[in-house]
């Protein structure tokens, strides 16, 4: 039962890797801006979203949390979010 359960924590650790985008702008938006107040595991916490709701969580970082981010990287963000842990509309 143990094999089973530290197999099954190995697995679900490689989807979510912080390697997955390592170097590229994308990953360096989420790095500078993302990271500073929340983990990988925020972002786990509330995936899988769409675009559009990742769209949501930027903006309201932005506006309600009035986080620096500018609009370039508000995209990069949202690109990284999407593609790696959103779902499909």
């Amino acid at each position: 039962m143990r094999r089973v359960f530290i197999l099954s924590a190995l697995l679900l650790s490689f989807g979510f890797s912080a390697e997955t985008l390592k170097g590229t702008p994308e990953e360096k938006a989420v790095m500078g801006y993302c990271l500073q107040c929340h983990s990988y595991d925020y972002i786990k916490t509330n995936a899988p979203l769409t675009q559009k709701g990742w769209e949501g969580v930027v903006k309201k970082m932005v506006n309600v949390f009035k986080a620096p981010i500018p609009e370039d990287a508000q995209k990069q963000i949202i690109e990284y979010l999407t593609k790696y842990y959103g779902k499909k509309e």
